[in-house]
């Protein structure tokens, strides 16, 4: 990618985990998943961008994990499981990691990803948009 002059790169879950033998949807231990991205900033000049999924088992820890490998951004997705994080849920959810990442000091992007691909309800995308935050 950076190669190609993209101005940043992003990781995706199911890349992380297949490159370490596990199958995407939260499978990958907590601390492989941070060593991975970690590779993955260290091993490149543009800014990166990490799927985390929908947070590991520690919101916070996450975001400070990922501000202390050098990632500029989380993508944050909204489903635990199989289950769909109610909207106020993941509200809260996302105010804690925006404000674990002001605390910080560091800008951190957080990309509110809704899991459109693992939920069958109609019109979901629609009512749940991806945003920037």
């Amino acid at each position: 990618m950076e190669a190609e002059s993209f101005p940043v790169v992003a990781t995706s879950s199911s890349g992380c985990a297949a490159v370490l033998g596990y199958a995407d949807g939260r499978q990958i231990p907590r601390s492989e998943r941070m060593f991975i991205i970690a590779k993955i900033v260290h091993s490149v000049q543009v800014p990166v961008t990490a799927d985390v999924e929908a947070g590991c088992d520690d919101l916070e820890q996450t975001a400070l994990d990922m501000i202390a490998a050098g990632a500029v951004g989380l993508n944050f997705e909204d489903m635990i499981g199989n289950n769909l994080v109610p909207l106020e849920n993941q509200l809260q959810r996302l105010r804690k990691l925006r404000a674990v990442a002001d605390e910080s000091g560091l800008p951190l992007v957080l990309s509110g990803r809704p899991g459109r691909i693992a939920c069958s309800c109609p019109g979901y995308a629609m009512r749940r948009p991806s945003f920037v935050w």
